[in-house]
């Protein structure tokens, strides 16, 4: 393969990496996350926490320990799953580039290539 075009493809790979993060933002589902979370850690939470429970006491009396050793895991967890969702989720949301930048960005990738192409 000729060292030029290998160039080319190496910095065209390198700059379709930046726009991967396109669309990261994530308002279309902001409502909805807020509901759900509000719902897991309020009334509805504690509801279906107390089902958990119950189910626990129904595995283990027919039983199936390892299932109700999971239910009552989840019972007891089920109002902490939107924060550990904040706390994991929370510092991957990356601001993504304008199109001025990105294309000031591919000018100056362009040059470059030019510039080592004629070496």
């Amino acid at each position: 393969m000729d060292k030029k075009i290998f160039l080319k493809l190496v910095i065209l790979f390198s700059i379709l990496g930046v726009s991967a993060f396109a669309g990261t933002g994530g308002s279309e589902v902001n409502a909805w996350y807020l509901d759900i979370s509000n719902a897991l850690k309020g009334t509805w939470g504690k509801i279906i926490a107390v089902a958990f429970l119950g189910l626990t006491i129904i595995l283990f009396k027919g039983g199936s320990i390892l299932g109700g050793i999971f239910m009552m895991l989840v019972g007891l967890g089920v109002g902490t799953i939107p924060d550990i969702v904040d706390a994991k989720y929370t510092a991957l949301m990356v601001e993504s580039f304008s199109i001025e930048s990105y294309f000031s960005m591919q000018c100056s990738f362009n040059n470059l290539v030019d510039k080592f192409s004629s070496i």
